[in-house]
């Protein structure tokens, strides 16, 4: 029972953990979009000055807008792993108070 216990408030722990970098990472992926507009606008900078040609331009937006997808989706994912172990987390308390309960009844 105490085993049950100290792996339920580990996993507690856990998920306070992943809702900090969960944060962190929304914060970097909106972080991440203002210097993404600042990037696309210096390469439009650029083309308007003549020092890239439209290809190459657009090569560097196309990269840059990758780039940002895949920080939006880690950002996703973490949020989705988060909210896993908030549902694991509740299914172990229940699973702890009905076998409590259980015991102390028999």
């Amino acid at each position: 029972m105490h085993l049950f216990l100290i792996a339920l408030i580990t996993l507690i722990l856990l998920n306070f953990v992943i809702a900090i970098f969960s944060k962190k990472a929304g914060i970097t992926a909106r972080f991440s979009e203002d210097t993404l507009n600042q990037q696309i606008l210096s390469i439009d900078n650029e083309l308007g000055n003549g020092k890239i040609s439209e290809s190459e331009a657009e090569k560097q937006k196309l990269a840059i807008l990758k780039k940002n997808q895949k920080l939006e989706i880690a950002a996703k994912r973490l949020k989705i792993v988060k909210f896993m172990f908030l549902g694991f987390i509740l299914c172990a308390c229940l699973l702890y108070v009905l076998l409590f309960f259980f015991l102390k009844w028999i």
